[in-house]
């Protein structure tokens, strides 16, 4: 439902797309544009199925490793450089997160778990990281290539969303619990708002940072969560995770003092 709802939310940004677009997209545009939108869509579901399967903690410590791949893929697949610092940068980001979600596999969990259900979710997990890694490795590979329109890849991602969540939506509704109260539905409609400028953002992101950075970057959505439970939950805040949120926090804060120093320097030298 709730997917399905977020691919409703993109349909507008058809209205943006640059159809003035002076330069013709290739077949190779063609096929990247479409793969943004699958991948997208597809790592979604994955998303949704890990953590339906697993303890936030441990699905989030296992999804948020996309910066170790991101990093690997763009030095494989991309022109773009991954230097030492942007290495320990990702690892940092890795431990905060695993000291802000505690998953259970490294901190212990209930041995009443259902493993064979939580094997799946970890499947789900990583093929959600992987998957998410490859989308923003793509979105990338289109700005290389001078054919990245963030209004166009939401627009396909719609169509694609509507398609396959459609037809899983329609699978399901004799078992889903149909929502009824306004309350509800409000809460769809943000959620669904919330994801469309998520998207709108690493798109703009993307055009002129690295996968690896925005994937670094994005980690501070645990720590935002995690804020959000301690606020309307009775959990307290501990010093583990204020220790891994302030790993997570120095992903932003290096790339931004990073950015203004080479601003300051581009300003000098054309001075």
């Amino acid at each position: 439902m709730v997917g399905f709802a977020t691919a409703l939310v993109y349909i507008p940004s058809v209205a943006f797309i640059r159809w003035d677009f002076d330069q013709k997209y290739q077949r190779m545009d063609n096929a990247l544009i479409f793969c943004t939108g699958f991948l997208d869509v597809l790592g979604l579901i994955c998303r949704i199925a890990g953590f339906s399967m697993m303890s936030v903690g441990d699905a989030s410590a296992i999804i948020y490793s996309k910066p170790v791949i991101c990093s690997v893929m763009t030095k494989l697949f991309l022109e773009d450089k991954v230097g030492l610092t942007d290495c320990v940068i990702v690892v940092a980001n890795l431990i905060g997160v695993v000291l802000v979600s505690k998953p259970g596999f490294i901190f212990g969990s209930d041995p009443s778990e259902d493993q064979e259900r939580q094997y799946f979710g970890a499947l789900a997990c990583v093929l959600s990281a992987t998957i998410g890694s490859v989308h923003l490795i793509t979105i990338r590979k289109l700005k290389e290539r001078e054919a990245l329109d963030p209004a166009l890849l939401m627009s396909v991602k719609s169509v694609v969303g509507l398609g396959v969540l459609g037809l899983m939506l329609s699978a399901s509704l004799g078992t889903e619990e149909v929502k009824k109260s306004l309350i509800d539905w409000s809460m769809l409609g943000v959620t669904a708002f919330c994801a469309l400028m998520g998207c709108f953002f690493v798109y703009v992101a993307l055009r002129t940072e690295s996968p690896a950075v925005v994937a670094s970057i994005g980690t501070t959505e645990v720590i935002v969560a995690y804020l959000f439970q301690v606020a309307f939950t009775a959990d307290e805040l501990d010093w583990i995770a204020l220790l891994g949120a302030g790993l997570i926090v120095l992903s932003p804060v290096w790339y931004l003092l990073t950015s203004v120093i080479e601003q300051i320097e581009i300003e000098r030298r054309g001075l």
